[in-house]
């Protein structure tokens, strides 16, 4: 018998959205790699690899973090962070209209496979822009 692994999928920010929150975090919010870490669960190394844009967070983690810090940081450095994760969400919704047009006007370049890694990358972004949303409490 033929156990399967189940495996939890986390949808991730776009690299640049989650490096540019950290680094937000540490330089405005004057917070530590290790505080960061403790308020969503990880270790040092990950928040560290995020800022050097070698790791991502998930919508989950941003959920976290926003949730954690919303009354530390303040409302200047949670608009901030949402300034940065609207234009996520919009950047990603131009690459799955473009994607979509492409499709429509059967262009040569395009692929299912184009049209589908820009409706997951936009799907991702949303539930990222939900965590953070469902953070603040609203």
């Amino acid at each position: 018998m033929n156990k399967k692994k189940k495996t939890v999928k986390k949808n991730n920010m776009s690299q640049s959205v989650s490096q540019k929150v950290i680094k937000l975090l540490m330089e405005e919010g004057e917070m530590s790699s290790d505080k960061i870490a403790k308020k969503i669960g990880r270790s040092k190394i990950f928040v560290n690899k995020v800022a050097k844009g070698e790791a991502t967070l998930s919508a989950e983690e941003l959920g976290k973090l926003t949730k954690s810090v919303g009354s530390y940081l303040g409302s200047s450095l949670i608009k901030k962070i949402s300034d940065i994760t609207m234009d996520d969400v919009k950047d990603a919704a131009e690459k799955a209209k473009s994607a979509a047009a492409k499709a429509v006007k059967g262009t040569p370049d395009f692929t299912s496979d184009v049209l589908k890694k820009a409706l997951k990358e936009a799907g991702n972004v949303i539930q990222s822009a939900g965590a953070f949303l469902k953070g603040l409490g609203t």
